[in-house]
């Protein structure tokens, strides 16, 4: 009986009585003047609707010929409302891929990655050191990258 009644009150209090006080913490930290304008984009950012299930799904590659060089990159999957064929991609740092750029790319600039985001994060948080079995799609991006500045083992010509 016990058990029966500490359960019920748990559930009560993590579905009902959490869901009310939720609802009062969000009411009062949207009237806090200057805070509400981070608290929203924040609420807006880390609160996702049912139909995502992370910010991020797919990780990419983008070439950036300038530096002769390719950097991993994170996308949701969607384009720009205003325009389809352009993505917004989040390029981490190394060694926090917390921090980072955000760019907005051609979709058919980005080179699409057969890693999962959570392998991403471990290769980037290694530094490279870890490498994920998937891990392809630098083919794509040679078009990219001039082969002189390549880093490797020299091939024999």
């Amino acid at each position: 009986m016990a058990v029966a009644g500490v359960y019920l009150l748990g559930v009560l209090v993590t579905s009902v009585l959490g869901a009310i006080a939720l609802r009062l913490a969000d009411r009062f930290l949207v009237r806090i003047p200057g805070f509400n304008l981070l608290y929203q984009a924040w609420k807006d950012v880390l609160v996702l609707p049912p139909s995502k299930a992370s910010i991020f799904s797919h990780v990419v590659l983008v070439p950036d010929p300038d530096r002769n060089a390719a950097q991993l990159g994170f996308i949701c999957g969607e384009g720009l409302p205003t325009d389809s064929r352009t993505c917004c991609v989040f390029l981490p740092s190394v060694p926090n891929p917390l921090s980072g750029e955000l760019h907005l790319v051609g979709r058919e600039t980005c080179v699409p990655l057969a890693v999962s985001v959570q392998e991403a994060f471990k290769f980037l948080l290694s530094n490279g050191n870890y490498l994920p079995a998937g891990l392809r799609g630098m083919g794509a991006c040679e078009q990219h990258i001039d082969p002189a500045n390549r880093i490797g083992p020299a091939t024999p010509g």
